[in-house]
């Protein structure tokens, strides 16, 4: 599948109790899809639709939890997962080599790389490109933008 556009963060509302809110969630998809929000999967449209993909962003800490997140997220849904890395809000950086692997086992589909680390996501582009692109590749960072155009 080839994606491109824009692919925006969402936020996932938790009740007190730490469940998904999932009023709060579906009005802000509706109103992200309401104001055009647009991402493209090749031969199914341009609109950002509620089963179109899956951006997770997540809190464990350590690798082997967050493999199981994204693992157990493949195995419930039949859409396509991109792992966002953005450290700054979670304090864990997604390694380039975890992901190229989930990548390669078809359990993500690409990567929303937010981290601002311009070296980590040259080699991240380069690595996706020495195992025939199992990811598509996205930056949420000025800073990286023009690697993201080559990618």
């Amino acid at each position: 599948t080839k994606f491109s556009g824009v692919i925006p963060p969402v936020v996932t509302p938790l009740t007190e109790s730490g469940q998904l809110d999932t009023k709060s969630f579906k009005k802000s998809i509706d109103r992200m899809i309401d104001a055009g929000v647009m991402h493209t999967q090749k031969g199914k449209g341009t609109r950002l639709r509620r089963n179109s993909i899956y951006l997770t962003v997540l809190r464990p800490r350590r690798q082997s939890e967050i493999e199981r997140h994204f693992r157990l997220i493949h195995q419930a849904i039949d859409l396509p997962i991109f792992a966002y890395d953005i450290p700054v809000c979670v304090h864990v950086k997604l390694p380039g080599d975890f992901l190229i692997k989930l990548g390669k086992e078809g359990v993500i589909a690409g990567v929303k790389d937010s981290s601002g680390d311009d070296v980590a996501f040259r080699f991240l582009v380069a690595d996706n490109d020495k195992a025939g692109h199992p990811l598509a590749l996205f930056t949420g960072h000025g800073a990286v933008v023009e690697r993201g155009y080559m990618s």
